[in-house]
């Protein structure tokens, strides 16, 4: 699967979560078992590196069940 890109505003500081549905070109949920996720939070595209998130870190979690396509990103201050 590609990468994407999504303009974010985040509150410095601030709580901040996402749910998102992964699909394929035909708009159904893709399946996500034994997958796993990463994030990287920039400025602006190829600028300095704010903070990453992935399921290795717990920031990212993948929902039962997985066949739904489902991520939960959740960052803390």
């Amino acid at each position: 699967m590609s990468s994407g890109e999504i303009n974010l505003i985040i509150e410095q500081f601030a709580s901040w979560s996402l749910d998102l549905t992964v699909t394929d070109a035909a708009g159904a949920p893709y399946d996500l078992t034994g997958a796993g996720a990463r994030m990287q939070i920039r400025a602006a595209t190829g600028g300095d590196l704010f903070v990453e998130l992935s399921t290795a870190g717990g920031e990212i979690t993948i929902p039962a069940p997985a066949t739904d396509g489902k991520i939960e990103l959740r960052l803390t201050p």
